[in-house]
């Protein structure tokens, strides 16, 4: 079955780009339901589902992977932000902690996620920062 919701969408764009910065849903009053053959049906029983859309991707933002010694970057790889999760910066993160900390559970490298740093020894550590 399908919930059928009349609206419009508002889409901010960069004045000197054209870029689509973010866009959303505004959902009217005018809902109706159909079966799966767009059949009218009365309102079924369901729970309340936003109307997140999902937003450009920023191709100026981007997240920087860097490994640290003693304060100091000795490697930075910059991945755009694919405004999915960034799941390749966030791999690369999580195989740096591995490498270098075999015994690291997974519980704590989601905790490192999650902290955005990770201190791999007294003088090593690994940082997941996000720029634009």
């Amino acid at each position: 079955m399908n919930k059928v919701t009349v609206g419009f969408v508002v889409q901010d764009f960069d004045g000197e780009t054209g870029i689509c910065k973010s866009q959303e849903f505004i959902a009217g009053d005018d809902v109706s339901w159909e079966d799966d053959y767009g059949n009218s049906i009365k309102v079924p029983r369901h729970e309340y589902f936003h109307f997140d859309m999902k937003q450009p991707i920023d191709k100026y933002n981007t997240v920087n992977v860097i490994e640290m010694e003693y304060g100091t970057p000795t490697s930075i790889t910059s991945y755009p932000d694919d405004g999915d999760g960034n799941k390749n910066a966030k791999k690369m993160f999580k195989d740096i902690i591995k490498l270098n900390d075999r015994d690291i559970s997974d519980s704590e490298i989601e905790i490192a996620l999650e902290n955005g740093t990770y201190d791999m020894s007294f003088d090593k550590q690994v940082v997941l920062i996000h720029s634009n």
